[in-house]
């Protein structure tokens, strides 16, 4: 899906572009281009280098908002949580939901069991 992608909302603070390009400096003298290419790209895409400013803003606001609905021990997001736009205002944020033995239906042992 083209709309999805994961998003480190500091990824500034990470791998600025200006650490990005130091790298590939470093890399293009590797023996095979083609594959530090490749892992420039991976970087680059992880660290939402190609979004615009506008997009990455977008981004991170819906991040602060998922994080804003997590409970501890409940429903919990990652830095790094794939964020799909949806059709309508708003997007679907990746997250961890915990699901008890309960209730998934699950007899619990009990100690000594």
């Amino acid at each position: 899906m083209e709309n999805q992608i994961a998003f480190l909302p500091a990824h500034d603070l990470l791998l600025p572009i200006a650490e990005i390009q130091a790298l590939k400096t470093l890399l293009d003298a590797h023996s095979d281009r083609a594959q530090a290419a490749a892992f420039l790209e991976e970087i680059a895409r992880r660290c939402g280098a190609h979004e615009s400013a506008e997009r990455r803003g977008a981004l991170a606001a819906y991040q602060r908002g998922a994080e804003s609905l997590a409970r501890d021990g409940e429903i919990e997001v990652d830095e790094s949580a794939v964020i799909s736009k949806g059709d309508a205002p708003g997007a679907y944020v990746q997250a961890w939901l915990w699901v008890g033995d309960a209730d998934a239906g699950l007899v619990a042992e009990t100690a000594g069991d």
